[in-house]
């Protein structure tokens, strides 16, 4: 089932039922329920803004970020879902989110200036971006910390078939990534 519209306001939207929801219209406010089966935000073309709280009470849900444009993502993931970014767009997390399951950057770029409470993998393709904090975090595309001077955090990271790519700005200060147990390069 897809929703092109937009969907606003002090109201709770609630997703019962095991078919796949689509979103594919802006999202500000209203806090959104998935009761069962997957969430989708977007279906390969562009966005509006994602303004809500997501939570998930079901089993092994998925939310599903697929679009070509780039958007912001400040809002709440509870519950035991996985993330699972497709789509050629950056997504930008921001609010530190509660999700159990893992995150799979399949396209695109999945931007985290927080902490994630998962692993990470990012397929060949997909990139991996900012100051995050990650458990394990395995790369076959591409791993870009932040800017210069900020530093992305993992416990292990797996870097056998894929690319660690750093900036240095002119005056010698480096993207840098800070590995607590184990670094397979």
């Amino acid at each position: 089932m897809t929703y092109a519209g937009t969907i606003f306001g002090p109201g709770t939207v609630r997703k019962d039922g095991t078919q796949d929801l689509i979103l594919r219209g802006s999202i500000d406010g209203s806090p959104i329920t998935i009761n069962d089966g997957n969430l989708h935000l977007g279906n390969g073309g562009s966005i509006g803004n994602i303004n809500t709280n997501f939570t998930f009470n079901n089993t092994n849900p998925q939310l599903v970020f697929n679009y070509t444009n780039d958007a912001a993502f400040s809002g709440d993931i509870a519950g035991d879902t996985s993330l699972i970014k497709q789509g050629s767009g950056r997504l930008t997390l921001t609010a530190t989110p509660h999700y159990t399951r893992a995150t799979l950057i399949e396209a695109g770029e999945l931007r985290v200036n927080t902490t994630l409470p998962s692993d990470a993998t990012v397929n060949n393709g997909a990139t991996f971006s900012g100051n995050a904090i990650v458990q394990d975090l395995i790369n076959n595309g591409v791993v870009a910390p932040g800017n210069p001077g900020t530093m992305l955090q993992a416990t292990s990271f797996n870097n056998t078939n894929g690319v660690y790519k750093i900036e240095v700005n002119p005056s010698g200060q480096s993207s840098q990534i800070q590995i607590t147990d184990i670094a397979t390069l």
